[in-house]
């Protein structure tokens, strides 16, 4: 008697632990599963955050791109008039008709490359482009909120995960290599203080290039201020290829929610 007693309580006792540790079990999943389910909103909200600041990065690149290469143009022009056959033969036959022939607007057109107008009449005001620089602002909240709250893990794709890390420290990287480059400005500013004048003044491009005749070193540094802006498009065209490898990848990850 006693010892089904014992076994009957022995069993109510399994059975109670038993219940008691679906229960706790059942919980936990309920819970992995929201936490789950919070985890992907979260993801997907990061990710399209993310993709949406590619884009402002791609439109910020070429702008800068654009104004780089106007700048390296309008160098060019000026050392095409000193006598420069290897600058006149860098220039478009279009572009130098511009020079040669100001009024003839529609050939500007291709001045800044891309097929894009550029910012400035190039012919008529050349200088005023280079009132300040063209550079690159990284757009990174999503990425910077990623890193901030240690969020960057929830992104369960792990060639989406390294892209996004690769990305983002190449173009910071990259941006901080423009923004050391100063070099360019100043001896941009050497070359035309030595003929009277500055960054933005209005002179066309026929005086700029008669002022410069009479200075013998002003050729030199503006060929090594030139050597910097090329520098310039070459970190743009870099930081491009990586953002667009990034694109691609979070757009090859949304087609496959």
């Amino acid at each position: 008697m006693g010892l089904d007693l014992n076994r009957k309580l022995a069993g109510r006792l399994i059975g109670e632990f038993v219940v008691i540790v679906l229960g706790v079990l059942v919980a936990l999943g309920v819970d992995d599963w929201n936490q789950e389910r919070s985890d992907r909103e979260l993801e997907i909200n990061l990710l399209d955050r993310m993709q949406s600041e590619l884009l402002a990065d791609g439109a910020d690149l070429a702008s800068a791109d654009v104004d780089a290469r106007a700048r390296d143009w309008v160098l060019d022009a000026v050392l095409a008039e000193l006598g420069d056959e290897d600058a006149a033969a860098r220039l478009k036959p279009q572009r130098l008709d511009s020079l040669r022939h100001p009024t003839r607007r529609d050939s500007l057109r291709a001045a800044a490359g891309r097929g894009a107008a550029p910012l400035f009449d190039l012919v008529a005001r050349p200088l005023r482009i280079f009132r300040y620089r063209p550079e690159f602002d990284l757009s990174s909240d999503a990425y910077q909120e990623m890193i901030t709250t240690g969020t960057l893990g929830i992104v369960r794709d792990n060639e989406v995960r390294s892209t996004i890390m690769f990305y983002y420290r190449w173009a910071r990287d990259q941006a901080d290599n423009e923004r050391q480059d100063a070099g360019y400005r100043v001896r941009l500013e050497d070359a035309l203080a030595s003929i009277g004048v500055a960054p933005g003044d209005d002179l066309t491009l026929a005086e700029l290039a008669s002022r410069a005749q009479g200075a013998p070193t002003f050729a030199v540094e503006v060929r090594r201020a030139q050597n910097s802006i090329r520098m310039q498009s070459e970190y743009y065209s870099r930081i491009e290829t990586v953002r667009r490898e990034l694109e691609d990848v979070l757009k090859s990850k949304r087609a496959s929610r």
